[in-house]
């Protein structure tokens, strides 16, 4: 199954069907007048937020997703799904700590969502918090393991410089898919981390010939052969390739 998307919309925009809770309004989304034929009703706000994060027109998700949210006739897993459609835009903002409010919000609606805990799992990583991600990534993978889950927790074992559990992260990613860049270049970097460059320049190469807009791996590889060190913390933004979260 190809769960890795590459846009930070995922498989993960997984709508449901109840009551919702009151949340307070983004202070960042300009507030639209209720009622009347202009303003979209929030089953088509969320399938127009859904459409704008797939076409990377990420202010236009967060707009359409703020609509929904404010709405106020959603069913519970609906809002859920707005919200996790909010918190990726946000993330791929380089928003991350309203990224993570709002998957912290889905999750209070559906605790066992894979997605809202990989998003928060993300939102955290970019936040430095690498202890509290892969908490999210162990708990989303006892609810099912796929690729992109164990690349992001490889990830946040880098961060804990734990890189020979990273280590079996990426291979248990490449285990299920064999072809999949974002564990080469992960498994790349605590290779780099270990002093290993070899096996580290092979995996860098690796990801770049499945995927060559794979900017984070061209960075790694251009850091290995200048003798520096691997980049192993996220900053400001989240390892992406061509300038799009990878989720």
């Amino acid at each position: 199954m190809r769960f890795a998307l590459r846009h930070l919309i995922a498989a993960a925009l997984l709508a449901g069907s109840g009551a919702q809770p009151g949340l307070a309004q983004d202070p960042d989304v300009p507030q639209e007048p209720s009622g009347g034929s202009s303003v979209l009703v929030a089953s088509d706000a969320i399938n127009a937020a859904k459409a704008a994060l797939r076409s990377r027109n990420y202010e236009d998700a967060i707009r359409l997703a703020s609509t929904a949210v404010r709405d106020g006739r959603l069913s519970a897993p609906r809002l859920a799904l707005a919200l996790r459609l909010r918190g990726a835009a946000y993330l791929n903002t380089n928003r991350p700590e309203r990224a993570q409010a709002d998957f912290n919000a889905a999750l209070r609606i559906e605790p066992r969502d894979v997605v809202g805990l990989l998003g928060r799992g993300a939102a955290l990583l970019v936040l430095a918090r690498a202890a509290d991600a892969r908490a999210d990534f162990d708990r989303a993978l006892t609810l099912r393991r796929v690729p992109v889950l164990y690349y992001w927790r490889g990830l946040a074992r880098v961060q804990l410089r734990d890189f020979r559990g990273a280590l079996d992260d990426f291979d248990d990613a490449l285990a299920l898919q064999p072809r999949y860049a974002p564990a080469y270049y992960g498994r790349g970097l605590a290779y780099h981390a270990l002093g290993q460059g070899v096996r580290a320049r092979d995996d860098y190469e690796r990801a770049l010939a499945i995927d060559p807009t794979f900017a984070a791996a061209r960075g790694a590889l251009d850091a290995l052969r200048a003798r520096r060190p691997a980049p192993l913390a996220p900053a400001l933004s989240a390892p992406a390739r061509n300038g799009v979260v990878q989720f």
